[in-house]
């Protein structure tokens, strides 16, 4: 059986750190957040606040940040099993942000660099960010934007979107080029608020995170 669940939180705060100021200083309404029904069993009510937990944030753009946020928590009282509302600005089991990941891997392609040159010479030292992470980065990004293709062909052109036939970074590289381009058209470091309004409108729709595989699907994977 599926224990805690992590819903996508979306929401409108400019970066992760407004968000934690705001769960910190009680701004943030849940019971409107979450609705009268409780997202286990659908019941009206059958669900309570309870402790949240702290997490790990790393950003890197405009510059090198860390720190921990809370996370809202909550328990079905009819099943006694727990769900997070996990902000949009952030990845299941990743602790960069997602506008960070997306904006290390954009400076690799707009100065033709290898993920391993644009960790080790642009990116800051203390981020810990290598080769070898922004690789899983890429495969992460990949993977989520194949997995919405067909929600974000409703609302985007990605008639220039042609999956990677090779198992090479370069390939990989210039599918999400691809995506991005067709997504952010301004993209650049500095991409947090559209990329923001992408996932947030995905995970209004869908109650999906575009990126990443949250703690229940896992759950659902067949052992290997």
């Amino acid at each position: 059986m599926v224990g805690a669940i992590q819903l996508p939180y979306y929401n409108s705060f400019f970066s992760i750190w407004q968000y934690r100021d705001a769960i910190l200083g009680g701004g943030i309404d849940f019971l409107r957040v979450v609705g009268e029904s409780c997202p286990i069993c659908g019941r009206r009510g059958c669900y309570r606040e309870i402790t949240g937990y702290f997490r790990g944030v790393i950003e890197l753009f405009p510059e090198y940040r860390e720190g921990e946020v809370l996370i809202a928590r909550f328990q079905c009282v009819a099943k006694a099993r727990t769900f997070s509302l996990l902000p949009i600005q952030l990845i299941p089991y990743h602790r960069y942000t997602a506008a960070s990941v997306v904006a290390a891997l954009l400076l690799a392609m707009e100065h033709s660099r290898s993920l391993f040159a644009v960790s080790e010479k642009t990116l800051d030292v203390k981020s810990r960010a290598n080769g070898y992470l922004l690789l899983a980065w890429l495969l992460l990004l990949v993977r989520g934007l194949r997995r919405a293709h067909h929600w974000l062909q409703k609302r985007y052109g990605l008639s220039g979107v042609r999956s990677a036939k090779g198992r090479g970074p370069a390939e990989w590289l210039a599918e999400l080029l691809a995506y991005l381009t067709a997504l952010l058209p301004r993209a650049s470091p500095e991409i947090g608020c559209e990329l923001a309004k992408v996932i947030s409108v995905y995970a209004h729709e869908t109650a999906r995170f575009l990126f990443g595989v949250p703690s229940q699907e896992r759950a659902a994977r067949p052992a290997r």
